[in-house]
């Protein structure tokens, strides 16, 4: 997607886009900011029994409170069919210096990024507004049992459509990792509550804290870090540019990257697309943080063993962690295969094509307490072996391809 330049002509009202995942919170947080900024207006939505409740809250006061229908009940069809025009509408009117849209809890970024973006060139719908930086809503003590633990939003009645069983982390995998800024709603703390979730031996200690150190270790590397909401901090993501570009980047599998506060345990071995290289037993300068927290950074040039990655998919995941990443499969030599997983489910599939970049595999895993050393070795283990390289790619093509049900159909060259 490319960047459009800064039309001539008047200033253009910035609004800033806010996710989170839970509504409470979200409530908490719109509060502060509209009484900070009184010439800022929201647009709120949510979806409630397959409908679309939308209000317009300004100044203390709710100007709109309206029930519609839309042609199907989902967050991105919320702003094409409805955000657009509501924004459109009050940027008419000259009134305010601001405007926030606040997501359904529960709902992703990317999605209405792209729904807003499509319609702010000139001509277009939104050509009097521009974007300010996407927001993060993130409880930091809450973080690690929304992230890391195996609940799904039937759990916490927060299904956006009927069957949404996505797990509360891959919600989290789709605001956290992808927005321009992360707001706390309360500032972490140094000893979690109980509620955490979490095992003992991942509870913070000396002055370190695990919410807090999962969100440094996702959030995007050029990120804004707002440490409380209940403090002035809509002026700030207002004022900040967004970048459609960068949003894509952070999203796609090839060009995704760990958070400013990870420290990496490299793993992996030979050279890869970066040049960097890991030993066989990987890089253990990244330490765990005294929270526990860890970030390993899965690498090789060699392809995965489709059949062998299924055998040891579930010790990759099986647990308190997160992982990002790419991979490709000897079977499918041109094809991006990206992997997201969280609370126990993951989504793989194909996300590109190569082109320029030397296939590669990379996992991105983020996770507290023990078991890193075992994400590791399994990962080492799904790797073809040296033996299997030798082979080539061409003795490949007539196999059966166990990742079918999961990348689809391959074509004849072996491509997907």
């Amino acid at each position: 997607m490319s960047e459009r330049a800064e039309p001539q002509g008047p200033p253009r009202t910035p609004v800033t886009v806010l996710a989170s995942v839970d509504p409470i919170d979200r409530e908490i947080a719109l509060g502060v900011a509209l009484v900070d900024r009184p010439d800022v207006v929201a647009v709120v939505h949510d979806l409630v029994n397959h409908r679309l409740r939308r209000r317009i809250l300004h100044a203390g006061a709710a100007l709109e409170d309206t029930f519609v229908d839309l042609d199907h009940v989902c967050p991105a069809c919320a702003v094409r069919e409805d955000a657009v025009p509501v924004l459109a509408r009050l940027a008419e009117t000259g009134s305010y210096g601001g405007m926030i849209l606040a997501l359904p809890a529960a709902a992703e970024l990317l999605p209405a990024v792209r729904g807003l973006a499509q319609h702010l060139a000139p001509g277009g719908a939104l050509s009097r507004i521009r974007l300010g930086a996407t927001v993060s809503l993130v409880n930091p003590d809450t973080l690690a049992t929304d992230l890391l633990g195996e609940e799904d939003l039937a759990d916490r009645d927060l299904m956006l459509t009927h069957g949404d069983h996505r797990a509360v982390g891959e919600v989290l995998l789709g605001q956290l990792p992808i927005a321009d800024a992360v707001l706390l709603t309360t500032p972490a703390r140094t000893t979690p509550p109980p509620r955490v979730g979490i095992s003992p031996a991942t509870h913070a200690t000396h002055g370190a804290h695990l919410g807090s150190d999962l969100l440094d270790a996702l959030r995007a590397p050029e990120s804004t870090r707002w440490e409380d909401a209940h403090e002035p901090w809509l002026s700030g993501v207002l004022g900040h540019p967004h970048s459609t570009l960068a949003t894509e980047r952070r999203v796609h599998p090839l060009s995704m990257e760990p958070g400013p506060g990870a420290d990496l345990r490299r793993a992996g071995g030979g050279p890869d697309s970066d040049g960097a290289t890991g030993g066989p037993d990987g890089d253990r300068s990244g330490e765990p943080a005294p929270s526990g927290v860890w970030t390993l950074d899965l690498r090789s040039p060699v392809a995965v063993h489709p059949s062998r990655l299924l055998t040891h998919i579930d010790a990759l995941i099986n647990g308190p962690r997160v992982v990002r990443g790419r991979f490709w499969v000897p079977n499918r030599p041109d094809s991006v295969c990206g992997v997201l997983g969280a609370g126990r489910q993951l989504s793989v599939g194909v996300a590109s094509r190569w082109n320029a970049h030397p296939p590669h595999t990379r996992f991105l895993v983020v996770g507290a307490g023990p078991h890193a050393d075992a994400v590791a070795q399994a990962f080492s283990e799904s790797l073809l072996t040296p033996a299997e390289q030798a082979e080539g790619l061409a003795a490949w093509l007539d196999r059966e391809d166990d990742l079918e049900p999961f990348l689809g159909a391959r074509s004849s060259s072996g491509t997907a």
